[in-house]
C-alpha cells in the first residue's frame, strides 16, 4: 500500500513535471501583434507553412477584435502555436476592452507565449495613433513585455535598399525604443511574398532570434503570473490613463479649433481677394469686349466704305479707259482722213499743176529758140511735168513749186 500510495502520489508530480518540460522544451507559442495590412496573417502562414489564417485585409474591418490561432508541428519535432490578433492596435476603444482582448488572447496561449512579434510595415508611416496604442500596449503588459517582444518588419522588398531596420526602429516611440534596445531587443526584416525558398530561409531566422529570446529568459515564457500582475498594475493606471487621455483629446481639439479657425480666416481673407479679382476681371472683359466690339463695327463701317470707294473706283477707271479707247479710235480716224484728203488734195495739185504747166508751155513756144526743134521741147515738157508730178507725191507742195521754178529759169 505505502508503495503503491507512494508511487500514486509521484504519477501527479511527473506528469506535472513533462506537461511543464513539453511547455518549455517541445512548444513555442508566439502572439502576433500589429495593425491591419502590416501582414500579420501573412506572417502567420509563413511560420506555420501552412495556409491557417485568411488575409486580415480581407477577413473583418479594423474594429474586429477576435483572435485566431493555429498549431503546427516542425521537423524538429517542436509544436508551433501561433495567435493572430487582427485589428487589435487600429483602433481607439476603451482601455477595459483592450484588456479583455488581450486576457483572450493570453489564455488562448496558456500558460504564456514564450514570444510577441510586433509587426510593423517596413515602408509604412508610424502615426501618432500608432505610438499611443504600442505605449498602451507596452503599458498594459508591463516592463516585462520588452524581454518577449521581436519587432518584424514586413514588407522588405518595398523598403528603400538604403533603408536599415535600426533606422527603421528609429521611427518607433522613444522609450519603447530604449527599452527595447536595454534588454537586447530582436529585430528583423521579412518580405512574405518572396520565393519559397527564401521565405523558409527568413522563418528560420526568425525562430532563431525567438530561440535566443528563450534562452536569455531561462527557457520561461511570458506567464500568466506574470500577465495578471501587470493586468492589475494597469487596472489602476485605467483612471490616470482616461484622464490623461482627456486631456489630450482636449488640448488637440483646441489646437485643432484654433487652427481651423486661423485657417478659415486666411481662406475668407483669400476668397475676398479672389472674388474682387474676380469682380475686376469681369469688367476688364466687358470694357475689352465692348471696345472689341466697337472697333469691329468702326471697322466692318471702314470696309464697307472702302466696298464702296473701290467700286466708285472701279467704275472711274472703267469709264476713263472707255473714254480712252473711243479717243483712240477717234484719233485713228482722224488720222486716216488726214491722209486720205492729204492724198486727194496731192492729187488735185499735181492735177492743176500739170495742167497749168502744160498751159504755160503751150504759151511759151514761141519764145523757144529756133534752134530747138518742137520734139525736143515737148520731151523737155513731158519729163518736167512727170518731175513735178512726182515732187508732189513725195515731197509735197513745196517741192512741187520747187521744180517749177527750176524749170522756168532755164
Amino acid at each position: 500500500m505505502g508503495q503503491t500510495g507512494s508511487k500514486s502520489s509521484g504519477e501527479p508530480a511527473n506528469i506535472y513535471k513533462e506537461v511543464d518540460n513539453y511547455q518549455r522544451n517541445e512548444e513555442r507559442r508566439i502572439i502576433l501583434i500589429g495593425k491591419t495590412g502590416t501582414g500579420k496573417s501573412t506572417l502567420g502562414n509563413a511560420i506555420l507553412g501552412d495556409y491557417f489564417f485568411r488575409n486580415e485585409g480581407l477577413q473583418m474591418q479594423s474594429n474586429t477584435t477576435h483572435c485566431q490561432i493555429g498549431h503546427k508541428k516542425r521537423k524538429d519535432g517542436k509544436d508551433i502555436v501561433v495567435l493572430d490578433t487582427p485589428g487589435l492596435m487600429d483602433t481607439k476603444r476603451e482601455p477595459e476592452k483592450i484588456i479583455e482582448e488581450l486576457c483572450k488572447c493570453t489564455a488562448m496561449t496558456a500558460p504564456g507565449p514564450h514570444a510577441f512579434c510586433l509587426v510593423i510595415r517596413g515602408d509604412d508611416r508610424f502615426t501618432q495613433e500608432n505610438i499611443d496604442t504600442l505605449d498602451e500596449f507596452c503599458a498594459f503588459f508591463g516592463e516585462e513585455i520588452y524581454n518577449y517582444v521581436v519587432v518584424v518588419f514586413t514588407h522588405k522588398a518595398s523598403m528603400w535598399k538604403s533603408t536599415t531596420t535600426d533606422e527603421c526602429l528609429s521611427a518607433l516611440p522613444t522609450e519603447f525604443v530604449t527599452k527595447f534596445l536595454k534588454v537586447g531587443g530582436k529585430k528583423i526584416a521579412i518580405e512574405c511574398r518572396a520565393e519559397k525558398k527564401e521565405i523558409k530561409k527568413q522563418i528560420k531566422e526568425l525562430f532563431k532570434l525567438i530561440e535566443e529570446i528563450i534562452k536569455r529568459n531561462d527557457g520561461g515564457f511570458y506567464s500568466e503570473e506574470k500577465f495578471k500582475a501587470a493586468e492589475e498594475a494597469f487596472r489602476k493606471r485605467i483612471p490616470k490613463i482616461q484622464q490623461d487621455a482627456e486631456k489630450l483629446f482636449e488640448g488637440k481639439k483646441k489646437s485643432l479649433e484654433d487652427e481651423y479657425q486661423e485657417k478659415a480666416k486666411r481662406f475668407e481673407e483669400r476668397e475676398n481677394t479672389l472674388a474682387k479679382k474676380l469682380q475686376e476681371e469681369k469688367e476688364k472683359f466687358e470694357q475689352e469686349k465692348q471696345l472689341k466690339e466697337k472697333e469691329k463695327l468702326e471697322k466692318d463701317a471702314r470696309e464697307v466704305q472702302m466696298k464702296k470707294l473701290e467700286a466708285k473706283h472701279q467704275e472711274e477707271m472703267k469709264s476713263l479707259e472707255e473714254k480712252l479707247e473711243k479717243e483712240r479710235k477717234e484719233k485713228e480716224k482722224t488720222k486716216e482722213d488726214y491722209e486720205r484728203k492729204l492724198e486727194e488734195i496731192n492729187k488735185n495739185v499735181v492735177q492743176n499743176l500739170r495742167a497749168t504747166i502744160i498751159e504755160d508751155r503751150s504759151k511759151a513756144r514761141e519764145a523757144v529758140p529756133e534752134s530747138k526743134s518742137f520734139g525736143e521741147v515737148a520731151r523737155n515738157a513731158v519729163k518736167e511735168v512727170a518731175g513735178v508730178g512726182y515732187d508732189v507725191v513725195t515731197g509735197g507742195i513745196g517741192s512741187a513749186i520747187g521744180a517749177i521754178g527750176r524749170f522756168f529759169r532755164r
